[in-house]
């Protein structure tokens, strides 16, 4: 079920097709975390992790991304929460992992590309990466007034182990999304 959310901008390929070639779905919530808990754990690279870093990252994508100006309420972390989900991929078109590797080789540095093959080869000998992380536009919105579409989810971190996956033609993948306590997702 979508509920109306997109994923991932960048998947659709607007230069060179008139639809995506790619269509995410977003299902049900599998597990629910407090932030506290979620940080506790998750690592936004080798060495980050924690509230910094999160805080960090979501200044990046407000100011330059959406090109708004966040300003931080120190509430924010009693009002979100991280859910894991699973993500249902339909691919829309033959040899999609071609098209996309020849998107990421044009579109990504060399480091970065040799990142993703080899997370590309770790994902095939199912060795766990962990989950992308992504935030939906009503948090965003909390910080920086109408930011973003409230139904629009934004990736923070995890760009290349999502190309991994796609790369692999998983069908399902899981994401960790954060969201507002009170939402409806």
């Amino acid at each position: 079920m979508s509920n109306g959310f997109k994923l991932s901008n960048f998947l659709n390929f607007q230069r060179t097709y008139d639809y995506p070639i790619i269509v995410e779905s977003l299902d049900s919530s599998i597990l629910n975390l407090d932030i506290t808990s979620f940080l506790s754990f998750y690592h936004f690279s080798r060495f980050k992790k924690g509230k910094y870093f999160l805080k960090r990252l979501l200044k990046r994508i407000i100011n330059k991304k959406l090109d708004k100006k966040m300003i931080w309420k120190h509430d924010f972390w009693s009002q979100i929460k991280v859910e894991k989900r699973e993500i249902t991929i339909k691919y829309q078109k033959e040899n999609v992992n071609k098209i996309i590797e020849n998107f990421l080789n044009s579109d990504q540095s060399s480091r970065r590309m040799k990142n993703i093959v080899y997370y590309k080869s770790l994902i095939e000998d199912n060795i766990d990466l962990g989950y992308p992380l992504y935030i939906n536009g009503d948090c965003l919105n909390t910080l920086a007034t109408d930011s973003s579409n409230p139904y629009d989810i934004l990736m923070i971190d995890g760009a290349r182990r999502f190309w991994a996956n796609i790369l692999n033609n998983n069908k399902k993948m899981y994401i960790w999304l954060i969201t507002l306590k009170e939402s409806d997702l």
